[in-house]
């Protein structure tokens, strides 16, 4: 499953209702490199966020047959993400908020 560039990945994202798994050697091929070595994945890293993607892990893996949790960080997908991710109860009202939305 190719994506092509990285705009267009973005945009299978948003088809995908804000989320969507992928391996990180596809996101590899859209951004256009030969292989993930460090300086790789903090560009692809940047790239995402100049797109207004975030992914997990954070780090972004550095084999390309680990998944690659991609979304969207202000949609509903995203705000579930991104609350579930703290602990406390000022998170739970997050997620609270995020599942109502």
């Amino acid at each position: 499953m190719g994506h092509g560039t990285m705009e267009t990945l973005r945009d299978v994202v948003r088809e995908n209702r804000g989320v969507l798994t992928v391996r990180a050697g596809e996101v590899r091929d859209a951004y256009g490199a030969e292989r993930l070595g460090r300086v790789v994945c903090q560009k692809i890293s940047c790239e995402f966020n100049s797109l207004g993607l975030v992914h997990r892990p954070r780090e972004f893996p550095g084999s390309q047959d680990h998944q690659v949790r991609v979304f969207i960080e202000d949609s509903p997908a995203g705000w579930l993400i991104l609350a579930a991710e703290g602990l406390g109860p000022q998170a739970d009202r997050r997620i609270r908020t995020a599942v109502s939305r």
